[in-house]
């Protein structure tokens, strides 16, 4: 495994984690809406939107995370790009296309799809 596939993983899991926390914030804030409906206390809605301002605060902090590996990651890429276009410049054509392909199967999984 790379190091910028770790970067990539790492990001995933602690987004997957703030996904799991917002969908329980989201799911408190819609239950505690329902009693609002029912007992007409002020309280359940306070509570129903504190829910729904952290979910709002946890998208943003995945989006903040996820910005932050991309750029992380683009700017290792183009480091290792331009050291490996200084290397090619020395190797044989046959090297060359070997290396390439290498290259290209082990950063396949930054490909969009």
């Amino acid at each position: 495994m790379t190091y910028e596939e770790r970067i990539a993983q790492t990001a995933k899991r602690k987004c997957d984690k703030l996904y799991i926390s917002e969908l329980i914030a989201a799911a408190f804030a819609l239950t505690a809406f329902l009693p609002y409906l029912i007992f007409k206390n002020i309280s359940f809605l306070v509570f129903s939107a504190i829910c729904f301002s952290y979910c709002s605060f946890a998208e943003t902090a995945i989006l903040f995370i996820e910005k932050k590996a991309r750029k992380h990651i683009n700017r290792r890429l183009k480091i290792l790009n331009k050291s490996l276009e200084r290397t090619v410049r020395r190797f044989p054509q046959d090297e060359l296309f070997l290396e390439k392909r290498k290259f290209e199967r082990e950063y396949k999984f930054l490909e969009k799809k």
